[in-house]
This record gives structure tokens, sequence and C-alpha cells, in this order.
């Protein structure tokens, strides 16, 4: 199997390219440290053109979502750069659910505030609401029709 620097090198002699086909930074990222620990813990030796490969593959994720991927991985043997991407992925659903929470969290301790210093509707608040609604409607008094309705029901829950 051939390392995956000699084939883009070999498409891009083919292509008459002198640049790579995808571009890295020449400066290692931040977490480069973290995986090549992993590497030398596992007893695996890192070759420049897997570096660029890793670059590739998790380049469009933060520093931080990348090395909290890395800290998820427990898998027993050396991690590839698409099981660290997936975990990257869990990572940031992960931190979007946890601040969908705290804004959750910060609308219920708003509301509890709000109904401390009074500013919610009370239940009063909502029948006199009620109350005017229907009189604007026509509501508020008895129709014929309405009348029987009223009574058969006052009649239901009196039995």
């Amino acid at each position: 199997m051939e390392h995956i620097s000699k084939a883009v090198e070999k498409f891009n002699a083919s292509q008459g390219r002198d640049k790579l086909l995808v571009q890295t930074s020449n400066q290692p990222p931040a977490w480069a440290g973290l995986l090549l620990s992993i590497a030398q813990s596992k007893s695996r030796e890192m070759l420049p053109g897997e570096m660029r490969l890793w670059q590739v593959k998790l380049g469009g994720y933060s520093t931080e979502t990348v090395e909290k991927a890395f800290l998820r991985y427990r898998g027993e043997y050396f991690p590839d750069p698409n099981t660290i991407a997936e975990l990257c992925d869990l990572v940031q659903e992960s931190a979007l659910q946890e601040r969908g929470n705290n804004d959750w969290e910060r609308y219920k301790a708003e509301q509890r505030k709000a109904e401390q210093e009074g500013k919610l509707a009370t239940e009063e608040d909502r029948q006199a609401l009620r109350a005017s609604l229907r009189k604007m409607a026509g509501l508020d008094q008895p129709s014929p029709e309405n009348l029987e309705q009223h009574r058969k029901g006052f009649e239901a829950v009196t039995k």
C-alpha cells in the first residue's frame, strides 16, 4: 500500500503541479504535541506526510475541539484521523447542546426573577383578560343558544 504523501506527490507530478494538492501550513498545529504524545504512548512513529494528513483532516476544527476529541479517544490502538474527526463532531454537538441547556437555564432563572418581582401574569390576570375578551365578543350575555349549553354543563358538574 502506498503512503498518502507519495500518492499526492505522484498525482501532483502527473498534473504538472509544483504545489501540494491540499495546502497545509509549515507550522504544526497546536494539537500536534498531543498527537505525537499519543503516538509515542502507542509505540507509533509519525511520518511528516502523516502529520500533513492529520492537518488536512482536522484543519476545520478549533484547537480546543481537536484536543477534547483526542482526550475522548479510548481506543486500544493509535487512532486514525477519521475517528478523531468523528469525535470532533461529537464534541461540537455536545457543546451546542450545552449552550442550549445554558440558554434554557438562564431563561428559567429570568422567569423566576420576573415572578418574584411581580412582572409575570397571575391566574387572576388571565381570568380578567378572558372575561374582558368574552365581553368584547358578546359572550358574557346569555343567549337562548348558549343558555341551554351552560345549563347542561352545570347539571353535569353538579351530579
